[in-house]
């Protein structure tokens, strides 16, 4: 008995497992019946085949103009007029005049670099380099220490101490060519960069407020600090050479001569205007005192005894070298006096503007100065004012709204009745020379304390020498 149920156990056991094989059967038949209809529905087989003709619905092809001229759906073609208009105005021809000028955008501090052409009444900007800081002075110079040949540079000083130097015919440049004064540490353990200072007077302490180059000797770029000091620059070292400490209180502006290249004036908070001789500038300089901070100071490069200077009363100053007392002293606008510029070959065209939000033109000939015009730019606050060197009536000026604006004076009939028949003087200051300047070596070293006492000890030994030749002389002749 138990045998036979043992045989009817492995019976239906045979059984069961038939069964299983068949479902399985079943399923696999059913999957691939499934696979097959999902490959016939979307053509899976052909999936990875290349087609170049199969389009996504709705899209086309996406490349398929070489050119908008042969897509039909462009109906403006773009002409080749302005294709050359804008390879035209990228680049800079002979009778175009550039204008550099630092903007401050929201938190964007940008160098501009505007074009103007008088002949074909053309402004527009051409490209804009991107400054790492508020800029406060900016410089335009023609020296590079490691070229000969001529460049297209602008120094640029900021709330620190330090100064950029830009090349402004490298469009979308990131880096300045090279840097004078302070430089930026990283430390390891503070995430900002810190300015590391020299303590050897080789560079500045506080924000530079001014610059001027030395056209003459280009290789002195000269700066004011609010660390009282004027500082000049040796760019072939890199570093400050002499440092003249003979104002009281922040220096806020400095210009070289034109055409005498160891004169330089300053002017300070401490409403003093000083003209040093940098050969010797601690020891050789002239001093006067005016009503109020000097913002501006400027040579007549007409005169090379004169000099302009503004204050922040409104008020403006003709100075004369050999003179202690000014040659005029000109209420010029209600508020600070924030630029003055003079015409390159128009003498007494003089033009003024400032924080009371107007520019205004002046004919100082003579040292008799009288009002011709003004005008309202509507940019607010008027921040400085420059003359172009090749047309004797176009002005360029920036106000507090960003803009920048070129004027030709002589829209206004007063300015043409006053000037336009006016003998021209033509001055080339980077070639002029007049009968005071002083001869020197080309490569003008700048005097520090140093060189001074080691030119002492010079004479002092020729001195000695000399008189132990006259006793020899004396012993020869008894």
């Amino acid at each position: 008995m138990k045998k036979e149920l043992d045989e009817e156990k492995d019976e239906q056991g045979e059984e069961g497992e038939e069964d299983e094989e068949e479902q399985i059967e079943q399923a696999l038949d059913s999957e691939e019946a499934g696979v097959s209809s999902v490959d016939a529905k979307y053509n899976l087989k052909d999936y990875t085949a290349e087609d170049s003709a199969v389009t996504i619905k709705g899209v086309g092809s996406v490349a398929q103009f070489a050119s908008n001229e042969e897509d039909p759906l462009i109906t403006e073609k773009e002409t080749g007029e302005d294709s050359d208009s804008d390879i035209e105005d990228f680049l800079i021809k002979p009778t175009d005049n550039l204008i550099v000028a630092a903007r401050v955008e929201d938190e964007f501090c940008l160098l501009e670099v505007h074009v103007y052409n008088e002949e074909e009444a053309s402004f527009y900007a051409h490209h804009e380099i991107m400054l790492p800081s508020f800029p406060l002075a900016i410089e335009w110079m023609d020296f590079d220490p490691t070229l000969e040949a001529s460049c297209n540079y602008v120094a640029v000083s900021y709330m620190t101490p330090n100064i950029d130097v830009w090349d402004v015919d490298l469009v979308d440049t990131l880096e300045p060519e090279y840097s004078l004064g302070a430089v930026e540490e990283k430390k390891k353990k503070k995430k900002k960069a810190a300015l590391q200072l020299n303590d050897d007077g080789s560079s500045h302490s506080d924000a530079v407020l001014d610059l001027s180059w030395n056209r003459t000797y280009r290789h002195i770029l000269a700066s004011a600090s609010a660390d009282t000091t004027v500082g000049l620059w040796d760019l072939h070292a890199g570093k400050i050479s002499t440092s003249i400490r003979t104002h009281s209180d922040k220096v806020q502006c400095l210009h070289w001569h034109p055409t005498e290249p160891h004169s330089l004036v300053s002017g300070s908070f401490d409403r003093s205007i000083l003209v040093h001789d940098c050969r010797n500038a601690d020891e050789l300089h002239k001093s006067w005192t005016v009503d109020g901070e000097v913002e501006k100071v400027l040579w007549n490069h007409f005169n090379p005894y004169n000099f302009l200077a503004a204050t922040d009363s409104g008020t403006v100053y003709s100075m004369d070298i050999r003179q202690e007392k000014p040659l005029f002293v000109l209420s010029a606008h209600t508020k600070t006096v924030t630029g003055i510029a003079l015409s390159s070959e128009v003498p007494g065209l003089m033009c003024t503007v400032s924080v009371d939000q107007i520019a205004k033109i002046w004919d100082i000939e003579n040292d008799k100065p009288s009002f011709v015009s003004e005008k309202n730019f509507s940019m607010g606050t008027l921040y400085c004012v420059k003359s172009s060197p090749n047309s004797p009536f176009v002005f360029a000026y920036g106000g507090h709204s960003g803009e920048l604006k070129v004027l030709d004076v002589r829209e206004n009939e007063e300015v043409v009745k006053r000037f336009e028949s006016r003998k021209r003087i033509v001055i080339d200051i980077q070639t002029a020379e007049t009968d005071t300047m002083v001869d020197a070596d080309e490569s003008m070293e700048v005097e520090t304390s140093d060189t001074i006492e080691k030119k002492k000890k010079k004479k002092k030994k020729k001195k000695k020498k000399k008189e132990k030749k006259q006793e020899e002389d004396e012993e020869l002749s008894s």
